[in-house]
């Protein structure tokens, strides 16, 4: 299924923004469009969501940047702000270090 009614929202920031990119069918296309981005094959990722949204959408995630030749690495973490502590960093940190992620890993 390919993507629909996509829409990009720009994050403006002051050094560097973004473009936040949604739309339906996205998330089966997420490793095809890392790609078109650059980033190549066997690159290393670490998908951090909280519970929810990776029980709807996790899988599906995971396997798209799989199909597209990424190596993958997952981390759930509750959401909201009171979890936005250092704890949480630590974990982050943790996750990366098991996933051995590298400087140009995402």
């Amino acid at each position: 299924m390919a993507p629909t009614n996509l829409k990009r929202i720009p994050v403006a920031l002051a050094r560097r923004g973004y473009d936040v990119v949604i739309g339906k069918g996205c998330r089966f296309h997420v490793g095809e469009a890392l790609r078109r981005l650059g980033y190549g094959a066997g690159l290393k990722v670490l998908v951090v969501s909280n519970p929810v949204v990776f029980h709807h959408y996790g899988s599906q995630v995971m396997e798209a940047l799989g199909a597209a030749g990424f190596t993958t690495g997952s981390l759930v973490v509750e959401a909201g702000e009171t979890h936005k502590t250092p704890a949480t960093v630590a974990r982050i940190h943790d996750a990366c270090w098991r996933e051995r992620l590298e400087r140009g890993s995402l």
